[in-house]
């Protein structure tokens, strides 16, 4: 088999498995780690985080209503 060119049903028979696996070692990681509380694992809040910074949009957030102390 060697120098023999791959056939197109044998690339993707490799590809399909290599998605395969890169998509479940995806899935495995993301069950491991702490939460905090937030549901999320400690990357996914960090890239939250890091997004809701850098955002120039306003998200819906409820406005905080100060009233002088009497």
């Amino acid at each position: 088999m060697a120098g023999k060119p791959m056939k197109f049903d044998d690339k993707m028979k490799s590809g399909v498995k290599l998605a395969l696996i890169v998509g479940l070692a995806g899935a495995v990681s993301g069950c491991f780690g702490p939460t905090y509380g937030t549901g999320k694992t400690s990357g996914a809040q960090l890239m939250e985080d890091l997004g809701d910074s850098l955002s120039l949009g306003k998200k819906n957030r409820t406005r905080i209503e100060y009233a002088p102390r009497p």
